[in-house]
């Protein structure tokens, strides 16, 4: 069985030229670039660039078409970034103009305008009075300006009055609610009931213990927790039902001469 023929400019084709053969290749351009032509690797690879290049054509057509698309989303960008501009400004302007009407209008600051208001009516009533001490004024003049002025002032200090209260109220409030919370109440309404023992509420007065014990007296004992809780072999009954003896000392009364 022959083998094929091998491709023009192959490695086994020009293998088997001679030296002389092989320069006159070389001094042959023509010749040379028609084997190259004629390799296999140059004709995929030039099939492989056809086909990219009929790629890119399509892929460059798609995008002249999303021309216009990319254009009108670029308008449409600019219209939404100056409407956003303009609200931004317009939020700057009204958040300026709030913090000056919050400024103007604050308690503190109507606190201060009614307390402009009170000195001036006060002022403008002395005035009045000098002027009719001094007889530069009538008397219905004078009665009339100056139930005007005593009317003023004291709308103004019942607002000033009023006014403080309620900012006084407010500033409880937020101090009750910023501290901190105290200890739970658990009293309900109901008398405690604490177990003592019987002879706590007996009407005569208890011996003191023996003095081997070296126990200070009754009337000397200092409160202490533990006088409350009853002994194991006492007898118990609620508080509520007998009055509970005090556990702090009592003067001694001096004797009568």
């Amino acid at each position: 069985m022959s083998r094929p023929a091998a491709p023009p400019g192959s490695p086994r084709r020009l293998g088997a030229l001679s030296t002389a053969q092989l320069r006159a290749l070389l001094q042959d351009e023509p010749r040379l670039q028609r084997a190259a032509r004629l390799c296999r690797k140059f004709q995929s690879l030039q099939l492989e660039r056809e086909m990219c290049l009929a790629s890119n054509c399509t892929q460059a057509k798609v995008n002249l078409s999303l021309r216009p698309r990319l254009e009108d989303g670029k308008a449409s960008l600019a219209i939404k970034y100056q409407e956003l501009q303009e609200i931004r400004e317009a939020c700057w302007d009204k958040q300026q103009r709030l913090e000056v009407y919050l400024e103007k209008w604050s308690p503190q600051s109507a606190l201060g305008q009614l307390q402009a208001k009170l000195d001036a009516s006060e002022a403008e009533s002395e005035a009045q009075i000098k002027q009719f001490l001094a007889q530069e004024l009538p008397l219905e003049s004078f009665l009339e300006s100056f139930c005007q002025s005593r009317t003023r002032s004291h709308v103004c200090r019942t607002q000033l009055e009023k006014l403080q209260e309620l900012l006084q109220k407010e500033q409880v409030q937020k101090d009750q609610s910023g501290a901190a919370p105290k200890a739970f109440d658990l009293s309900y309404g109901f008398v405690p009931a604490v177990l003592i023992p019987s002879e706590a509420a007996a009407p005569f007065p208890v011996p003191a213990a023996p003095p081997k014990h070296h126990l200070p007296a009754l009337a000397q004992q200092p409160a202490s927790p533990c006088s409350e809780v009853p002994s194991l072999g006492s007898p118990l009954r609620p508080a509520g039902a007998v009055p509970v003896l005090s556990a702090q000392p009592r003067e001694q009364e001096p004797p009568h001469r």
